[in-house]
């Protein structure tokens, strides 16, 4: 693992998460595992949280005195993410950066709104669930699963992208099959299994994989045993028939007593952090970052999170 630099020494929490994660690139291979943890943790302290969530929808990277346009956090990460996957980065760091962006997305349609508005983030998933050859089948379910969430969270009255227009990419130029085979095949692999058994304490052999081969977080692996059934059935209705449909609605209970989990929806052992945060001033490799005034907040849920 990585040591802490004396600049990073004198950083906030939630910067040092930030600039860790926009700063991949200059990871060496054990190093990865700094950027893996950092996802982690932001993901902690986006779960369930709309405030931390809105809060750092507000964090824009670009120096505005140097005539660069402020570009939000959420879609900077995105960027890193196509363009981990275009340098063949180790594909912890696109997963990684992936799965944090669905936990943000999922039950925030502002957040969608905003992921929306950069055309280049649903071209590069299409992309990614489309392709034949040399992607990540691990990159590919998670892309699909982030396409599924969008569209089911895209109900934001000011949404550049309506449910409407998404609807034909998912049913005719992806295809619906093929995107549920695509996550499918993401709960079967044995990446996404041992992580499942890991975050319920009943990891055995059964399960496959070995802890080199750890890709996926408790807080992800949660939220896709908590959406999958209701992805499922989104991505076969209508933009009408989704939010009006009762057994849609009926099948947000989740993947009840799937892979170890004791309740419907949740495995034993994964933390819930309580309280209010949001995300602090980050330095970036892209650019000066700024938003959030409140930067205590975060800063504290994130040193919770460490300890």
């Amino acid at each position: 693992m990585g040591t802490i630099t004396e600049p990073e020494q004198h950083q906030s929490a939630g910067s040092l998460i930030v600039s860790v994660l926009l700063g991949w690139r200059e990871a060496s291979k054990d190093d990865v595992w700094r950027v893996w943890y950092a996802a982690l943790l932001l993901s902690t302290i986006l779960r369930d949280h709309i405030e931390c969530k809105e809060q750092a929808l507000k964090i824009t990277l670009g120096d505005a005195s140097k005539g660069e346009e402020p570009f939000p956090l959420l879609n900077e990460l995105m960027s890193q993410a196509r363009q981990a996957t275009q340098h063949s980065a180790n594909v912890r760091v696109s997963v990684a950066l992936l799965a944090l962006i669905s936990v943000w997305l999922v039950n925030f349609p502002k957040g969608v709104s905003v992921f929306l508005d950069e055309s280049a983030n649903v071209s590069f998933i299409v992309e990614q669930i489309s392709g034949s050859t040399g992607i990540n089948a691990l990159v590919q379910g998670v892309a699909a699963f982030m396409l599924g969430l969008v569209y089911q969270f895209d109900i934001d009255p000011e949404s550049p992208m309506s449910r409407e227009s998404l609807y034909p990419i998912i049913s005719k130029r992806v295809g619906a099959d093929q995107l549920l085979i695509r996550v499918q095949r993401l709960r079967d692999s044995k990446e996404f299994q041992y992580a499942v058994g890991l975050s319920a304490g009943t990891y055995s052999g059964a399960y496959g994989g070995s802890p080199a081969e750890v890709y996926f977080d408790s807080v992800f692996t949660d939220l896709f045993k908590m959406h999958y059934e209701s992805f499922r059935a989104a991505v076969r209705l209508g933009p009408s028939e989704a939010v009006a449909n009762p057994n849609y609605a009926y099948l947000h209970g989740g993947m009840a007593g799937y892979a170890g989990s004791a309740t419907p929806g949740s495995a034993p052992g994964t933390p819930r952090m309580g309280g209010a945060a949001t995300i602090s001033r980050a330095a970036s490799p892209s650019g000066g970052v700024t938003g959030v005034a409140q930067e205590s907040t975060l800063d504290n849920r994130a040193t919770a999170t460490q300890t």
